[in-house]
């Protein structure tokens, strides 16, 4: 996916970028609201963290 078309996936992901020299960065909280992603509570474990500590007991 090419954020240089005129899309609306790219409409909303442009305001995040930020360009420095020929790198680009992204802001990750606008991007988290720009995918509508949901932030864990506080007793929501993330895939991450799932990952690192293996299986229940």
């Amino acid at each position: 996916m090419a954020l240089y078309t005129d899309t609306d996936f790219s409409r909303k992901l442009k305001p995040a970028m930020l360009r420095v020299g020929r790198r680009v960065y992204f802001r990750t909280l606008q991007v988290t609201e720009a995918l509508d992603l949901d932030q864990p509570t506080d007793d929501e474990i993330t895939p991450a963290e799932a990952a690192t500590r293996g299986p229940r007991a």
